[in-house]
């Protein structure tokens, strides 16, 4: 019954967004029907915390058999994450280099930037590399997949060459646009984390974190509600635990559609290729385009033809992503939009 708000929630909207950084879930349709029992039963709140929780962490340890060497955590949206992150190792040390992209996203890496003495280079392998070689960092900070083209950097070739230069060197990896959609690469990276209100389409402020079992200690320092099951990132006490039970079936709603998006936008590059030039990101759920000519128009028409897409201006790139949700005659829809605006 529940499975069955969602997706009534989910489809239920005047629009059509292919853009995921803004999806998010509308948690008022489980609230609706729960809320009054829960609202009046304090206790039942936490037992519905820790329910959910376990039932999240059993989830993802079946779905990444891989990440057996991690302490996972359902804690805070990635923005705040990566803030623990920073100023927990910065508690720990002194000030640190770290060496980062300069594609990152300012809500991911703007907590280093005060705490660490950071350099950045292009999101490119072996940029990466040669600052490594040079600067001698602590941390290394970057993202699995570029949000604005969707290409994807080769992070076990990353991670063995770091850790060769010096295995002491820590890894954060980014994957909050690559989590289930590309193959995540666990034990090559020290530590994972992504938001939840993007691909997954999950609450806002909630976020997973994965953190290789060896630096664990480094979040000793830090306090939150820890519930059974948590792991070291605990997430804030007093909060609306029904946001967590909305995560859980969201990411059961998630693996159980994924798979058909390939598809899906196997037919949408076929249309795009046609009319545009086709950005070669070799992945499976990422369209993006350019052209010679301003894409700024074509955004604004798909507006007002209620189709969100994301624009990156300075690039003249186009981001289309297609929810998991999303049916054939949903992407039939966009494309017949590009048609009539174009």
């Amino acid at each position: 019954e529940i499975k069955k708000m969602i997706l009534i929630s989910y489809k239920s909207k005047s629009y059509k967004n292919f853009n995921v950084s803004n999806l998010g879930f509308n948690k008022f349709s489980i609230i609706s029907n729960i809320f009054e029992r829960v609202i009046n039963e304090p206790f039942e709140m936490y037992r519905l915390r820790d329910l959910s929780i376990k039932k999240i962490i059993k989830l993802l340890k079946s779905k990444y058999s891989n990440s057996t060497n991690y302490d996972v955590s359902i804690s805070y949206g990635s923005t705040m994450i990566s803030n623990l992150i920073g100023y927990s190792l910065r508690l720990k040390k002194k000030k640190l280099k770290i060496i980062t992209t300069h594609h990152e996203h300012s809500g991911g890496f703007d907590a280093f930037n005060k705490n660490f003495y950071y350099f950045k280079v292009n999101f490119d392998e072996k940029d990466i590399l040669e600052a490594v070689k040079k600067k001698k960092p602590n941390v290394v900070f970057f993202s699995h997949v570029s949000y604005v083209d969707g290409k994807k950097l080769d992070i076990p070739h990353l991670y063995k060459t770091i850790k060769k230069i010096d295995k002491n060197i820590m890894i954060i990896l980014d994957i909050a646009q690559s989590f289930a959609i590309n193959d995540n690469p666990f034990g090559y990276a020290d530590i994972l984390f992504c938001s939840l209100h993007k691909y997954i389409c999950g609450p806002y402020g909630y976020g997973i974190v994965w953190v290789k079992k060896r630096y664990v200690k480094v979040f000793d320092t830090l306090g939150g509600d820890k519930a059974p099951h948590n792991g070291c990132l605990g997430i804030r006490g007093g909060d609306n635990f029904i946001s967590l039970l909305n995560a859980y079936v969201s990411l059961k709603l998630f693996f159980k559609n994924i798979n058909k998006i390939p598809k899906l936008k196997k037919t949408l590059d076929i249309f795009l290729s046609k009319n545009f030039n086709l950005i070669n990101n070799k992945n499976n759920f990422i369209s993006c385009i350019t052209s010679d000519k301003p894409l700024e128009k074509l955004y604004l028409k798909l507006r007002t033809k209620k189709i969100s897409v994301k624009f990156f201006k300075d690039k003249n790139i186009i981001r289309i992503t297609i929810p998991f949700f999303y049916l054939k005659n949903d992407v039939q829809n966009i494309i017949n939009a590009i048609k009539i605006v174009n």
